[in-house]
C-alpha cells in the first residue's frame, strides 16, 4: 500500500492555488488603484481623460517629436 493517499495532497494544492489567485488579485487591485488615483487627481485639475493614457503608455524620450510641415 502506498504511504501517501490522494487526499493528503488536496489541502496543500488548494492552499497553493489560493495563494496564486489572491496574489494576482492583489497586484491587479493595486494597479487599478494607481490608475484611479491618477484619474481622480487629474480630474481635480481638469486633466481627467489623459491620466489613464499617460499611465498605460510610457514616455519614450528617445523618440524625436514629429515635425509638422
Amino acid at each position: 500500500m502506498s504511504r501517501y493517499r490522494r487526499s493528503d495532497y488536496t489541502m496543500p494544492l488548494a492552499a497553493f492555488g489560493m495563494v496564486i489567485v489572491l496574489t494576482s488579485f492583489i497586484y491587479s487591485s493595486i494597479g487599478n488603484a494607481k490608475i484611479n488615483a491618477t484619474n481622480s487627481a487629474g480630474s481635480m485639475y481638469g486633466e481627467g481623460g489623459h491620466a489613464r493614457q499617460a499611465l498605460k503608455k510610457p514616455n519614450n524620450s528617445r523618440e524625436e517629436p514629429k515635425k509638422e510641415v
